[in-house]
């Protein structure tokens, strides 16, 4: 193909593409019924029905992974980062740890070394964590109960 013939298919796929847009922009989104600005408060993974929203106050803690037999343990990593929920600086596992922002797996490790922790501006003591790091993590970490490991 030579270039006026490329120029040519350029041209049609991007009027084709501009068509395209005109269209779905005049049609609107189908996507169902308006979404709630809101967070989920405890949002807990259920076998068999994936991450549901429960009312607080629970036995369940946000994160949790709960089966049916009344087993419960927390959720992947990976989903709470995902989900944006806030992690127990004294009782997170290192890899919950590291599924925050900007903390990877040398971080987590010193922050589980520094516990417990009696409140978050405690985390300034961990090395490799400032002031400006600690605002990124604020509404990812809380510090409940005290736990000695």
């Amino acid at each position: 193909m030579n270039d006026s013939g490329r120029r040519a298919l350029h041209w049609l796929l991007w009027v084709a593409s501009l068509a395209m847009a005109v269209r779905l922009a005049a049609a609107g989104p189908e996507l169902g019924p308006p979404h709630q600005a809101e967070r989920c408060a405890v949002p807990v993974e259920s076998k068999g029905n994936g991450v549901v929203c429960v009312a607080s106050p629970t036995e369940l803690h946000a994160g949790d992974r709960f089966a049916g037999d009344g087993a419960h343990d927390r959720m992947a990593p990976a989903r709470l980062a995902l989900l944006r929920v806030a992690v127990d600086v004294n009782r997170a596992s290192e890899e919950e740890l590291a599924s925050l922002p900007n903390v990877g797996a040398v971080t987590a490790a010193r922050i589980a070394q520094g516990r417990p922790y009696g409140r978050i501006e405690d985390l300034l003591h961990v090395p490799g964590i400032g002031a400006r790091r600690l605002e990124v993590l604020r509404d990812r970490v809380f510090v409940g109960e005290k736990q000695e490991d």
